[in-house]
């Protein structure tokens, strides 16, 4: 099985440490450069391993379809920025990864959002512009509450971020979550 990693030109030129260790040397595992011809890269390649899935064009689709690719692997939780339509009409698998493999990232990110929000980000810009770096006037997070609708994987990691920071955690899930995982995270 040959394995193509897909990146952007910005971004580190070689995969996650994990995902080399987790091959253990048993499959080749080439780099897709995007400074080179595309074509000629993905010839005989098995798997597609789409970092973020934000590297799928039309352009690699057909050539993955032509080079009758059995898998394209988006690393990230949703599809919602990729062309699923397309990968469906030229008859290319394509899989994301929800759960704990994106949980973390998913996790920092949404914490990100909240205290974007919570700071006045924006203001904050203007203020870094002006070299003014402490405001405050902003919300503080002890004691405000943040619900969470599913207490998956990327859930959990938030909650327990957010604990560190005093907040309140409530949940809803369609599943039962024990009481000593509502226990840890303080649910």
């Amino acid at each position: 099985m040959k394995i193509l990693y897909l990146r952007m030109p910005e971004w580190p030129n070689r995969p996650h440490d994990d995902l080399v260790a987790a091959l253990a040397g048993r499959y080749p595992l080439l780099l897709f450069d995007p400074n080179r011809s595309a074509a000629p890269q993905f010839a005989g390649v098995d798997v597609v391993l789409d970092r973020g899935g934000s590297v799928a064009t039309r352009e690699l689709i057909d050539l993955a379809s032509a080079a009758r690719v059995k898998l394209w692997q988006a690393t990230t939780v949703g599809t919602n920025q990729m062309d699923v339509a397309y990968f469906l009409e030229r008859g290319v698998p394509l899989a994301n990864s929800p759960g704990s493999s994106s949980a973390v990232p998913l996790a920092e990110h949404a914490l990100f959002l909240i205290l974007a929000f919570a700071k006045n980000f924006n203001g904050c810009q203007r203020n870094i512009r002006e070299q003014v770096l402490f405001n405050p006037l902003t919300e503080e997070l002890p004691g405000k509450t943040l619900g969470l609708i599913g207490l998956g994987a990327s859930a959990r990691e938030l909650a327990r971020r957010a604990v560190s920071l005093g907040m309140r955690i409530m949940a809803i899930d369609v599943l039962d979550v024990p009481q000593p995982v509502r226990d840890e995270l303080h649910v």
